[in-house]
């Protein structure tokens, strides 16, 4: 029998809708980044066997959800490493980061170790307390001064050994400001610093010292970028920042990234735009991408979405990738963290049926 024509177009618009509901957007270009940040700082690293079973099933896992760039924790906010370091102390007698990066070549996968650069809330500034960043009546922060040169003299060496001993695809600053105290940077040799080049007494209402400590950080992501390029040009060079530039002014962390995208200081910025609220998700996107029409560079954007986030869910979570999806100034995303992605199927399986070339 067949049936009315308008209940045959009901039915086909029904299935159209399903379908165009249940897919999201093909990514056409192969160079777009679709990237994770994956750590191991809780596996049980004395069992080395069992656990490279493990990191082994997670990277495979990975790779069946198009991930294409691994961003790897290689120095932790405790000031831990997951190699074998002259700078720094190993977590544990294995080297991790050489497994990590032999399992994503198996996988075809691009290996960025990313690392914690001011953060140390561990065995460092028990062992060297003269480093610590002071707040003002010297409190501590668990943070190392960016104004000392034995300080960022280190981070440059532990980047250096990195990219001489291991055969990756890029390098990542994180935590690569102010821990966000609205009274830090009063280390003695911050507080001469400033003194000497602004005549003048440090004061937290004196927007000369937040522009003293934005300073800092921005000369230390110009010296690792220098770094870096000076042994591989064609290592890519990036580092995580607060959502948007005007956020990351509005926490007083000192991390005026808005002038490394201008000046050219990365060659990817990856934003922690994390949110379940997709207007808000929206605000940042919009903010982030105009910093790029604005500006004549060489840097690229690439969106961090925070799939560990209060609220978020399988449709938020595929219209926050379809929205970077459609925006021509953004060049990848990164999902934090790998975690939060494993369990969850629904996440899992959002992520295998993407359309990405590889």
């Amino acid at each position: 029998m067949n049936l009315p024509l308008k209940i045959l177009s009901i039915i086909l618009l029904i299935i159209t809708n399903f379908i165009f509901s249940t897919k999201s957007y093909s990514v056409v270009r192969k160079d777009f980044i679709f990237a994770v940040w994956y750590n191991v700082m809780y596996l049980d690293l004395e069992d080395e066997l069992k656990t490279k079973k493990l990191i082994e099933q997670h990277i495979k896992l990975l790779s069946d959800m198009n991930i294409n760039t691994l961003i790897f924790l290689a120095k932790d906010y405790k000031g831990y490493v997951y190699y074998k370091s002259k700078y720094a102390k190993s977590k544990c007698s294995w080297d991790v980061l050489e497994y990590v990066i032999k399992k994503c070549k198996e996988y075809n996968i691009k290996i960025y170790p990313y690392i914690n650069v001011f953060s140390e809330q561990g065995y460092f500034l028990k062992e060297n307390p003269q480093y610590e960043e002071l707040r003002k009546n010297n409190k501590k922060t668990n943070w190392a001064s960016p104004s000392l040169k034995p300080v960022r003299t280190r981070i440059l060496n532990i980047i250096k050994e990195i990219i001489e001993n291991y055969d990756i695809d890029g390098i990542q600053l994180d935590r690569i400001r102010y821990p966000g105290y609205n009274d830090d940077g009063f280390h003695p040799e911050s507080t001469k610093q400033y003194k000497k080049i602004y005549k003048k007494e440090p004061d937290i209402k004196d927007d000369d010292f937040y522009s003293f400590k934005c300073n800092l950080i921005t000369s230390f992501v110009k010296q690792a970028y220098e770094l870096v390029k000076s042994y591989n040009k064609n290592l890519n060079f990036s580092a995580a920042v607060f959502h948007t530039p005007k956020t990351a002014k509005n926490n007083r962390i000192a991390q005026e990234w808005d002038l490394w995208v201008k000046n050219n200081y990365l060659d990817y910025v990856f934003t922690m735009s994390y949110t379940s609220n997709i207007n808000t998700f929206k605000k940042y996107l919009k903010q982030n991408t105009q910093l790029f029409d604005m500006f004549e560079s060489k840097t690229k954007l690439v969106v961090g979405i925070g799939v560990y986030y209060e609220g978020m869910n399988t449709d938020i979570l595929k219209k926050q990738i379809n929205l970077c999806f459609e925006e021509k100034n953004v060049a990848g995303i990164c999902f934090f963290n790998a975690y939060s992605l494993f369990n969850n199927d629904e996440f899992v399986n959002l992520l295998k049926n993407l359309e990405i070339q590889r």
